[in-house]
This record gives structure tokens, sequence and C-alpha cells, in this order.
């Protein structure tokens, strides 16, 4: 068991300083079960994709045909794509669209804008400024600048600072905005076809998306951080009940050596996400990947759960094993509330939920060897 042990440190060591040097050689285009993959800080890339296309750079062009959805990630993004068989997805500081997209365009982004030639069946997007010149069957926009010189052939919904209503701009069903100030109208767009709500703010100097989202943001938080409590408290009884060898095996670990499930629990932080990203470069491999990616999220997000259960048996030795674990437990999830201090405690369960389980893992293997 030391042995193993010491083999798994010492190849997670070699692994992480191999990658450090070596990551370069990695080609920036995979293909994966006719997926297409492009990184890089600059991509200019004219693709036919038979199915999706991901891309994640600093300045990205795409152009060509795709049949399935595109996936983008940027600084600067330019998708001018003849045609578009799914959605785009898009997140960056700019965004640029000018294609004939079969579904729909959902984007985060400083900048956007839809472009005349681009079509499109529902456009969802969140910006600080949102220009449509293109054809959609259905709006919905939360910006703080909004400039409409398009067509909907359906509904829109529009929540603003300021709406410009050009001289090319069509709405053909129901037209809701929210908003500040009145929209200005450059053409002779129907008025009478808005259905405008004014937006009041005590503090003019108040930015629209901070003033207006914030009070919702705070009840949904509060909301979440309740149920993410007796969440908890749920999985510490069921984790309780049915992994007993398992929590006394690790029980065992943490007082005997308590700082090696750390240790290995920080190699297998590193270790882990990057062999799963190299094994989706092999289309064998990639059930591998999969499952190893949500072992991986499973363990994060139990994370607490384990490092309460574990740690709580140790603080509180003369409870019982229910109630010291969900005690310490929520302890555990109270502190990854605060600031800063959340985010350290959080790590630190992370890393001997990870310790615990690699080492669970070569006890069995041990055994089964012996």
């Amino acid at each position: 068991m030391k042995l193993t042990m010491k083999r798994f440190l010492m190849f997670a060591v070699t692994f992480f300083f191999v990658m450090s040097i070596s990551i370069n050689v990695f080609a920036d285009t995979a293909e994966s079960a006719r997926n297409l993959f492009y990184t890089g800080n600059n991509i200019n890339k004219t693709v036919d994709g038979k199915s999706d296309v991901y891309m994640a750079g600093n300045t990205i062009s795409l152009n060509g045909t795709v049949e399935g959805d595109v996936i983008v990630a940027g600084n600067t993004i330019n998708i001018d794509v003849n045609s578009i068989g799914g959605s785009v997805r898009a997140a960056g500081n700019i965004i640029n669209i000018n294609s004939q997209i079969n579904r729909n365009i959902t984007a985060f982004a400083n900048a956007i804008n839809i472009n005349s030639n681009s079509k499109a069946k529902g456009v969802y997007v969140f910006a600080e400024s949102v220009n449509l010149l293109g054809e959609v069957e259905d709006l919905y926009i939360v910006a703080s600048k909004v400039e409409l010189n398009g067509v909907v052939t359906g509904n829109a919904k529009i929540i603003c600072d300021e709406l410009i209503i050009a001289e090319n701009a069509r709405v053909d069903g129901s037209f809701d905005v929210k908003s500040e100030n009145e929209p200005t109208v450059l053409g002779s767009f129907n008025t009478s076809k808005i259905n405008f709500e004014k937006i009041e703010t005590n503090n003019k100097n108040n930015n629209f998306l901070g003033s207006t989202v914030m009070g919702s943001f705070l009840g949904v938080e509060l909301l979440g951080k309740v149920m993410s409590l007796i969440t908890a408290i749920i999985l510490v009884l069921l984790i309780t009940l049915l992994c007993k060898k398992y929590l006394s095996n690790s029980y065992d670990r943490l007082v005997n050596k308590p700082w090696l499930p750390f240790l290995i629990g920080f190699a297998t932080l590193i270790i882990v996400p990057i062999l799963s990203m190299m094994l989706c470069f092999t289309v064998v491999c990639i059930p591998i990947s999969i499952i190893s990616i949500l072992i991986y999220s499973v363990l994060i997000y139990i994370a607490p759960i384990i490092s309460g259960i574990v740690i709580g048996r140790i603080v509180f030795r003369n409870m019982n094993k229910y109630l010291s674990a969900i005690v310490f437990t929520l302890i555990i999830k109270l502190i990854t509330f605060i600031p800063f201090i959340g985010v350290i405690a959080s790590l630190a369960c992370l890393l001997l939920s990870l310790g615990l389980f690699i080492q669970n893992i070569f006890a069995i293997l041990t055994e089964k060897q012996a």
C-alpha cells in the first residue's frame, strides 16, 4: 500500500512537470465523434462541420457551413458562416454574427451585433449594447442600449436603459418594452404596438442592470443557500447510512496521517482534468473521460459533505455519528458562504474528499491483488 501510494505521488509530480513543459506540443484542433474543437489565441477557420463546432480563444473568426451547433467563447468573435443547422451559443467581449441560423442565438457579451444577412428562430441575448439588423422569429434582450433595425416576425421583449427603433424595424407580434426611458423612434414605426412599462428608479445614476436585477438575485441567492443546507442534511444522512465502511476507512486514514489525503487530493485535482481532456482526443477513450469527469464532478459536489462527516467524527467523538455529521457539515456549509474564507474552506474540503477517495480506491485494488 505504501509503495503504491508513493508511485502515485511520483507519477503525479512527473506528470505535472511533463505537462508544464510539453503542453504546446498538442494540436490546437481536434475532431472527436465528428465534432470539431479549436483553441488558440487567434483562430480563423473555414469549416465544413458535419456536427457541432467548439471554439475558445482571444480573436475568433468562423466561416463555412456547420450542420450542428456553434459553441464559442472569446474576446472578439466573428461568426460569418453560410448556414448553421443548430444553434449559436456564444460568450465574449464583442460578438458579430452574420449567418443563417436554423435554430436559436444565445449570447452574453459587452457588445452584440446581429447583421442584416442573419436569420434565426429565437434570439436571447444579454449585453451592454445590442444592434439587431437581421431577421428573427422571437426576440428577448436584456441590455443597457438596444438598437432595433431588423425584423421580428414573432414576439419581442426588451429590457434596457435606452431603446432606439430605427427606420427598418418591424415587429409582427407583441412588443413589450421595459425601460427607464421612452423608446426613440427614428422611422415610421407604429408606436401603438409597443407595450411600454416604465421602470422607476430612486437614484438616476444607478446602473440599470444592477438596480433591476439585484433584488431578484438576492432573493434567489438566499433561497438557494437554504435549499443547499437542506440538501446537505439529506445527503449526510444517506451517505452516513449507506457508506459506513468507506467513511470508517476514511476516518482511520485521516487520523493516522492527516496531511496525506490533502497531498493526494492536490495531485488528483491537477491530473484528472488534464487527463480527461487528453483522453477526449481519442475516440476509444471518450467514455473513460466522461466517466472520470462525472466521478470528479460528484466528488466536488459532495466534498463538504464527506469532509463534514469525517471531521465531525474526530471533533465530536462522543456525539452520535449522525448528529456529529450533520452539525459539522452545516458548520462547513455556513463557512463556505463567507467571502474569501469560504473559497479556502471549499478548496480544503475538495482536496480532502479527492484524497480520501483515491486512498480508498488504492486500498481496494491492493486488497484484490493480495
